[in-house]
């Protein structure tokens, strides 16, 4: 994918076998990350990103996502485990 490429949702759907708003979301959070650019009417551009900026990037989310998780089992309780399985109990 090269700087200014255009990305069809159409054409992206078709490839992955899904419908367009899955691909619509995931234009939008790229969008966020500043990885596209949504364009009213005209469609999704991709955006060029030197490779060691993307590799921080996801170095960071690695470190807060780990730091998140840790959080969030230091106060994991059984009731949980049952809600995630679907248990009522």
């Amino acid at each position: 994918m090269q700087d200014g490429d255009s990305l069809v949702q159409e054409t992206i759907s078709k490839e992955y076998e899904v419908s367009r708003v899955p691909v619509r979301e995931a234009l939008r959070q790229l969008q966020a990350e500043g990885l596209v650019s949504l364009r009213t009417h005209k469609g999704a551009l991709a955006i060029s990103t030197k490779r060691e900026t993307v590799i921080e990037l996801l170095d960071l989310r690695i470190l807060l996502e780990c730091d998140i998780l840790s959080h969030a089992l230091t106060r994991l309780q059984e009731t949980d485990l049952f809600a995630c399985r679907g248990d009522l109990r």
